[in-house]
């Protein structure tokens, strides 16, 4: 069900959206607040069964086939777009299109996987780097089973070595990743015990193999950014920065827009995912893509994955680009897909308090934008918006009130 919440936010995958095909519902009534800020004068929303796979449902039904093909030809029609290239996006593409669509997605000589493999892109990057001192490549052990990853993680917790990350090949979110700290792992059975239990709480974890990287103590400012590119027959395009705000190793928002970066750092991540975004195109690949970064201590960028597909920030990234568009100025644009909710609310109580907390932001010239809507009622509750701005000190002010203004609502259900 956690991935049917986020589909919904296909709404932001492009700044101007045509038919968006969602498999969930949600009231209408949100879309009229998201338009109250955004110029979307061509989006229709569509509600589909989610089983076996979005694509293959649409594909499969003539009238939807029909209405895209529509859709697309019309004057200034654009593109079918999707969360990532899949085999599934591969076929709805062809049954739109035809196979030779010329924004079609990517030719996998080596096979989707393994432009989203960790271990795959430590070599990406570890190429790239060269003659780029900004760049610091941490080193990477890769492990095929757990029995001898736990092995080496006690071998080195006893040399008194430093923490270091354990890795899945594979993941998104920030799930199947883990900092492993010397304390945790005193001895390889008590390694062996930590790589069961991760195991049990995330089924990342299950797949081998393990991978274990010399951690990068993160800088206190601007610690973690991301560049999104996206590559067509024309080669990559700059689709934009952001500094990513996280919980542990899990995302939960992005901000962008002037500022957001200082230049110096803007520059050194647009050139670095540039390079790698090349890389990928000589691979074969087509399509959106990220660079995550850490930036460590001394201020050099550690790359940490490459996501074949899009990813949050790309939701603050397609607001910002609306947002500017119809006022003509750059715009600062925060998200927030993980508000904690105190308790499950219905969604036209959620709603409610959007509206009331929309009202206040606008007082200050702040816009207010739902993205995240359907979650407020499941057993751990949570709501996702964006905020735009002109400056990040309002954005981050706008952030810290909205905290507040939920909070409250909650202390009035308890009286």
């Amino acid at each position: 069900m956690e991935g049917h919440h986020y589909a919904g936010l296909a709404l932001f995958y492009s700044a101007d959206p045509g038919p968006v095909f969602l498999p969930l519902r949600f009231d209408r009534s949100w879309l009229d607040m998201q338009r109250r800020y955004l110029h979307w004068p061509r989006i229709s929303v569509h509600w589909t069964a989610g089983e076996p796979g979005v694509s293959d449902v649409l594909a499969a039904d003539p009238a939807t086939v029909a209405a895209l093909r529509t859709a697309l030809d019309a004057p200034g029609g654009g593109r079918l777009l999707a969360w990532g290239e899949t085999a599934g996006t591969e076929r709805l593409r062809a049954a739109v299109s035809g196979p030779a669509d010329p924004g079609g997605g990517p030719v996998r000589r080596h096979g989707q996987a393994s432009f989203e493999s960790k271990r795959e892109a430590h070599r990406r990057f570890s190429e790239c780097a060269r003659g780029r001192p900004e760049i610091l490549i941490p080193r990477q052990e890769v492990y095929g089973d757990a029995e001898t990853a736990a092995a080496a993680l006690a071998a080195r917790a006893e040399a008194g070595t430093g923490p270091v990350m354990l890795k899945s090949d594979f993941g998104v979110g920030g799930f199947g990743t883990r900092l492993v700290r010397p304390d945790e792992i005193p001895t390889q059975d008590g390694m062996w015990a930590l790589l069961r239990a991760l195991t049990d709480d995330d089924a990342i974890f299950g797949v081998v193999p393990l991978l274990v990287e010399e951690y990068v103590e993160p800088h206190p400012l601007h610690c973690q950014l991301t560049y999104d590119g996206e590559i067509t027959g024309d080669g990559v395009a700059d689709r934009g920065t952001a500094l990513m705000h996280m919980t542990g190793t899990h995302y939960r928002g992005a901000t962008t827009g002037p500022g957001a970066l200082p230049e110096p750092l803007r520059r050194s991540v647009t050139d670095f995912g540039r390079a790698v975004g090349a890389m990928l195109a000589a691979e074969g690949y087509r399509g959106w893509f990220d660079v995550d970064f850490v930036r460590a201590r001394d201020g050099r960028l550690a790359p940490t994955e490459i996501n074949a597909r899009r990813t949050g920030p790309c939701v603050a990234m397609a607001i910002a680009a609306n947002l500017g568009a119809s006022s003509g100025r750059p715009v600062v644009v925060r998200t927030e897909d993980t508000l904690p909710l105190p308790r499950a609310i219905p969604e036209e109580c959620l709603h409610a308090r959007f509206e009331t907390v929309a009202g206040v932001l606008a007082g200050r010239g702040i816009a207010f934008v739902p993205t995240l809507v359907t979650a407020s009622s499941e057993k751990v509750p949570y709501a996702g918006f964006a905020l735009a701005g002109a400056s990040i000190p309002e954005v981050d002010a706008a952030m810290r009130h909205v905290v507040r203004l939920m909070s409250g609502f909650a202390e009035e259900d308890e009286a």
